[in-house]
């Protein structure tokens, strides 16, 4: 437990840069929501734009006068942020102890290397479960402001619960990477990167028809907030596949670190 709360506190400055952004963006984005809402004229602008465009940008099917229908569209590029947060957090979280030469104090200690990468694995999930909740609340106390619909609270935590899933994935992504390379700036630029890559070919395949064999390989492609607004389920596929995909990264890690050179100062 102690370990636990070292890597949280270890975590706290960049933490807190990461939600402060965050915060700031979601509040700039909802500012704009005060011209759509009640006024559908400005919808008459979506009515020009082509199918594919709207779909590809999650704009297709959106009620942008509604609090629901406008923060669907806003949780798309939210999404992409704590997506490269959670894949940098993953790098990092593993990975700092060669970056700040405390390597050496790992091999003192009277742990082994696997009980070392649970403690990291597990304080790293808590680290973006609890920034995803910082998000949820600060979403709940913007909306406070337009009075949402009843049904705004239940599609909040459905939204960003299916968000979660695609997060997780990316955090064991980068995880999984940092165990994999020694040099933890190719990692996090590596991770940095699959983020936009996925969200690029996620648009790319809403875009081009025939690039639709690729969605499996998507992972942004997974989840799709405005149509959450009508469904009262969960994505049982992504979160198997989410569940799966993380299982194998934590298991891949604790299959390499253990073997890793880290480099002992002599």
């Amino acid at each position: 437990m102690k370990q636990c709360v070292f890597e949280l506190k270890s975590h706290r400055k960049s933490f807190f840069f990461w939600l402060l952004g965050l915060s700031i963006f979601m509040v700039l984005i909802m500012m704009e929501f005060s011209a759509y809402r009640n006024n559908p004229e400005l919808l008459e602008i979506l009515d020009v734009m082509p199918v594919e465009l709207l779909e590809a940008f999650g704009l297709l099917g959106a009620n942008l006068t509604t609090i629901s229908g406008f923060v669907s569209i806003t949780l798309v590029y939210l999404q992409l942020m704590l997506a490269i947060y959670a894949a940098m957090l993953g790098v990092t979280i593993l990975s700092k102890e060669s970056k700040w030469k405390t390597v050496d104090f790992l091999y003192v200690m009277p742990r082994s290397r696997r009980h070392i990468v649970t403690v990291k694995f597990v304080s790293g999930l808590m680290l973006v479960s609890l920034m995803l909740l910082s998000v949820v609340a600060i979403f709940a106390l913007i909306a406070l402001r337009y009075d949402p619909e009843p049904s705004f609270w239940s599609y909040l935590w459905r939204s960003h619960g299916s968000m979660y899933l695609i997060l997780l994935m990316f955090y064991g992504f980068g995880f999984a990477l940092s165990a994999i390379l020694k040099r933890s700036n190719v990692a996090s630029a590596i991770a940095a990167i699959s983020a936009f890559f996925f969200y690029l070919l996620s648009v790319l395949i809403n875009l081009v028809e025939s690039l639709e064999w690729l969605e499996p390989v998507s992972v942004f492609s997974y989840v799709s907030f405005s149509e959450l607004i009508e469904s009262r389920g969960w994505p049982i596929s992504t979160m198997i596949i989410s569940l799966g995909f993380v299982c194998f990264c934590f298991g891949l890690s604790m299959l390499i670190y253990p073997k890793v050179d880290l480099g002992v100062s002599r």
